[in-house]
């Protein structure tokens, strides 16, 4: 990945986020953006793509760029664990069974570096995400739930 296909990644990886965390509702979108932004290049990926432990990489269909995935060593590791901190597959390839190639091929990749167990978080409302990981033996380990106070 490039620095400016980097960039392209942090900037609709933030926007996504901010527009789907339940953590930013009722936050002007724009200053949920930045907020999410700060906190993801100063905690996550302080030194950008060259970020030790991390890996972020462009999905190709033959030469077409299909997406992206971005891997992490999570903050609080436990073992030889990694993180997919976010996987897209751009709106016109989707289903398309690229997702699901690229967390075999990235799992297979994984292993090769020691790796021995992937986390991930999903939105609730991605059903699409979650039957997908679901069906790959991914297992939910927390929940969490949000209401307004009336």
């Amino acid at each position: 990945m490039s620095e400016t296909e980097f960039q392209e990644y942090v900037d609709g990886s933030c926007r996504s986020f901010a527009q789907e965390s339940p953590r930013y509702f009722g936050i002007p979108l724009e200053q949920a953006i930045q907020s999410v932004r700060e906190e993801f290049l100063t905690k996550v990926v302080p030194q950008g793509l060259h970020t030790p432990g991390h890996f972020i990489w462009n999905i190709f269909n033959d030469q077409t760029r299909v997406g992206f995935l971005h891997l992490g060593e999570p903050r609080n590791q436990v073992g030889k664990e990694i993180f997919a901190w976010d996987l897209e597959i751009f709106e016109p390839f989707r289903k398309n069974g690229f997702a699901k190639q690229t967390m075999i091929e990235a799992g297979k990749k994984l292993k090769e570096l020691g790796y021995t167990r992937v986390g991930l978080n999903v939105f609730g409302g991605n059903k699409v995400a979650i039957g997908l990981y679901d069906a790959m033996g991914f297992r939910i380990t927390q929940v969490q739930m949000v209401r307004e106070i009336d």
